[in-house]
């Protein structure tokens, strides 16, 4: 049980929020009805309905990621969590009735409620999260971790974790860069090995847990060991200020770092691919009903700025390395793709990726396109035949691929998509590393609520053209 507690930890948390929240309906039907009289209005909520009020609190608490590794966050980010998701579901609830004609219930309830409810939900949470500290003074729930690195930054890593023991890590080690460090150690925790050659490391100890300090130009020197974490199910996390600025600009939360490979449950790993699924078929098929008409007035304008087919088709890496055949509107001139190689040296992003602000070989049409991000709109044809998501990493080009490094794959085990992290958090402006780092964190934390707000995000970002060429 203690080797299983993260897990049932979360069930704990569904299971609270289940009791609490219909703990709360009870008592407001009574307080409703025995103490202030009927005064708010005629009798609230049949118990199926009390019941299915609570089921959308919890759903809704679901698909925002509430329920994914629980105990990992402190009481303030599980509160947050719950009123930002009660929040959504009184929204969704108050739209449901408003579609439903004729449909009775107390809109005095249904508020009070939702006011009500967050309360006791996050009292439950807090007498679980004292829980969890109490039993982890018992060993429940502890995962043994190592730091790469004998640098400064390494020791800061060991630092915090050491002042907030509610991270439930154990620290058993330092894997260093060169034999001559082997050496090193800082208070009482040494050096176990070296990050080249940590298997034996990693296993005799059981470590579940690897931190990772810096970010671009070093994770390069991390490859074998990311991989054996990866064969090993080791989780990753990366505590560097600079990706923990980026990943703030994109709305990501992480304690003790930023995690890059992590083990879901069972549950988000059979049921999330699924539920995104039916969100791509769903927004894609609207999305392509309603934008019709500007794309039928986007065709006729590239038919009349230069010749050549509308479309421009391109084959492109999708989920688990399969190739398919990415769609746009086309915004080069035909036959450009030769002159690629001559354009080379003026390449303005690093990494295997070509990009030029004043590429001469788009069309007068096509750069207005590219500006608002229209070019892409035909993607939503792939979305809807399954080749790729809404949201997901940038899909790469075959040449691009064959430049990567062993951790940069990683980016290829999810759908790829046509927004994601990286362009809600400086598009064209954001570095190789960043992105692949931004994509990984995504495939590994993906919820449906994440989904939306990163599609929500990419509104605005569009709109003001930030870092779009």
């Amino acid at each position: 049980m203690k080797k299983n507690w993260s897990g049932l930890y979360s069930w704990l948390s569904v299971a609270s929020d289940m009791i609490l929240g219909l703990v709360a309906g009870q008592l407001l039907w009574r307080l409703w009805f025995v103490e202030w009289g009927n005064w708010l209005g005629p009798q609230p909520l049949e118990m199926e309905q009390k019941i299915l009020v609570v089921f959308s609190l919890l759903l809704s608490i679901l698909l925002h990621g509430g329920y994914r590794n629980t105990y990992k966050l402190n009481r303030l980010e599980q509160i947050l969590n719950i009123y930002k998701s009660s929040l959504v579901s009184l929204f969704s609830i108050i739209l449901i009735v408003f579609i439903i004609k004729g449909y009775r219930y107390s809109r005095g309830y249904i508020v009070l409620y939702y006011t009500v409810a967050p309360f006791f939900l996050s009292l439950g949470r807090v007498a679980l999260f004292s829980l969890n500290l109490a039993l982890m003074k018992r060993g429940w729930g502890i995962k043994k971790a190592v730091i790469a690195g004998s640098s400064k930054p390494a020791k800061a890593i060991l630092d915090h974790l050491l002042e907030n023991r509610a991270y439930g890590y154990q620290i058993v080690g330092f894997l260093v860069g060169h034999p001559q460090d082997l050496s090193f150690g800082y208070r009482g925790v040494k050096a176990i090995g070296l990050h080249s050659q940590c298997n034996l490391a990693v296993r005799d100890r059981k470590v579940e847990k690897i931190f990772i300090p810096g970010l671009t130009g070093r994770l390069a020197d991390y490859s074998d060991m990311l991989e054996l974490c990866r064969h090993l199910k080791i989780e990753v996390s990366i505590i560097s200020h600079r990706f923990d600025l980026l990943a703030r600009a994109a709305g990501i939360y992480d304690v003790a770092g930023v995690a890059i490979l992590s083990q879901p449950g069972p549950f988000y790993a059979r049921m999330y691919p699924v539920i995104k699924r039916i969100l791509d078929i769903g927004l894609s098929s609207l999305a392509l009903l309603l934008f019709s008409p500007l794309m039928l007035f986007i065709s006729l304008m590239i038919k009349l700025n230069s010749p050549g087919p509308v479309f421009f088709r391109q084959q492109r890496f999708g989920k688990d390395s399969r190739l398919y055949q990415l769609m746009k509107f086309r915004t080069m001139r035909q036959g450009t793709d030769k002159i690629k190689k001559d354009l080379q040296h003026q390449n303005e992003a690093d990494g295997p990726i070509f990009k030029m602000k004043d590429d001469p070989r788009i069309t007068r049409v096509g750069r207005w396109l590219r500006r608002l991000s229209l070019d892409e709109l035909p993607q939503l044809i792939n979305v809807f035949r399954g080749e790729m998501s809404l949201v997901g990493p940038r899909p790469p080009l075959p040449s691009e691929v064959e430049h990567y490094q062993k951790w940069h794959k990683y980016r290829l085990n999810g759908p790829q998509g046509m927004t994601g992290l990286w362009q809600v958090s400086g598009r064209s402006e954001l570095s190789f590393e960043e992105m692949v780092l931004l994509d990984i964190y995504y495939l590994e934390h993906w919820s449906p609520m994440m989904d939306i707000e990163i599609l929500i995000k990419t509104i605005p970002a569009v709109i003001t053209a930030k870092g779009a060429y």
